[in-house]
């Protein structure tokens, strides 16, 4: 907010700060950024960089204000919106692209500045580097290959911080292990609310198939929304968000066991799983923390 505001010229009244907060303290609590910046650099930049912590910052246009995502699973209560060939992508506009220059199977986190006169791209000027590698992702029954994401950080002062550059790496790693998918769909402007840049969808289409060839409802987040025809046809760009599973909160200690646990507790909750047959009594399977 402040390189925006006092840097870039941008009003107050087009940064909901408050929302921002509200983000921050539940997905990013604990990511205190500090860093020196010797030299004249651009604000765009320099949000490109606090992006690499897994942020997104866009112009929304019907909210006339900056919006920021952190790169998190769904919210509790926040549901995706369902877009299909039969009820949002008008016929024949839809295209997809693997996008195979984006999958990763390891992320070299620098961090921790040297000199921060020097240059903050080359990790000879960092004390410290977090790695998250995907073995099984680089072996031969998978991938076979290694593609490597190097991420250089000014952000996390001369000490650097494994409490964030950890976490950081696995959840760029857990996004980008599979090659991700993009689709490009034209849609009515009657779905306007649907489709919102940073939201995450769920795709339904004849371009997403299982080993089957059958439609495959695909977690997606949208990427770029762009007006076609003005007041009527606009195409969105939509990338595969691959945050698959049961993702569960800390709760308090009075909750009871999970037998004994409600579907709504179960759901904004997280419960100790077997550590034998890793399956609760019902048969579904563990919690995954973020």
């Amino acid at each position: 907010a402040d390189l925006l505001e006092n840097y870039a010229g941008i009003d107050p009244a087009f940064i909901p700060t408050s929302d921002w907060d509200a983000e921050a303290d539940k997905w990013i609590a604990g990511f205190n950024m500090t860093t020196i910046i010797t030299k004249p650099t651009g604000v765009s930049n320099l949000l490109a960089e606090l992006a690499q912590f897994g942020v997104v910052f866009w112009w929304d246009d019907e909210n006339q204000e900056i919006g920021m995502r952190a790169n998190r699973p769904l919210d509790l209560g926040e549901t995706a919106p369902s877009l299909s060939d039969s009820t949002t992508i008008i016929e024949n506009s839809g295209a997809i692209e693997d996008l195979y220059d984006q999958r990763l199977s390891r992320v070299l986190f620098y961090h921790g500045v040297l000199d921060y006169t020097g240059s903050v791209s080359d990790g000879n000027n960092f004390a410290r580097v977090s790695v998250a590698i995907d073995g099984e992702a680089e072996s031969a029954v998978e991938y076979n290959q290694t593609q490597a994401y190097e991420v250089f950080t000014r952000w996390l002062g001369n000490a650097g911080n494994d409490s964030v550059s950890n976490p950081v790496s696995a959840r760029l790693l857990n996004r980008y292990r599979n090659t991700p998918q993009q689709i490009t769909f034209d849609y009515d402007v009657k779905d306007i609310t649907d489709v919102v840049v940073a939201a995450p969808v769920t795709m339904q289409s004849r371009l997403l198939q299982d080993e089957t060839g059958n439609s495959l409802a695909t977690q997606m987040q949208v990427t770029s929304v762009e007006e076609k025809v003005p007041g009527h046809r606009l195409q969105a760009k939509a990338q595969t968000y691959q945050f698959t599973g049961r993702y569960g909160f800390i709760t308090e200690n009075s909750r009871p066991v999970y037998a004994s646990s409600s579907d709504a507790q179960k759901e904004a909750g997280t419960y100790i799983v077997d550590e034998t047959t890793l399956e609760f009594g019902d048969g579904t399977g563990p919690y995954l923390m973020f």
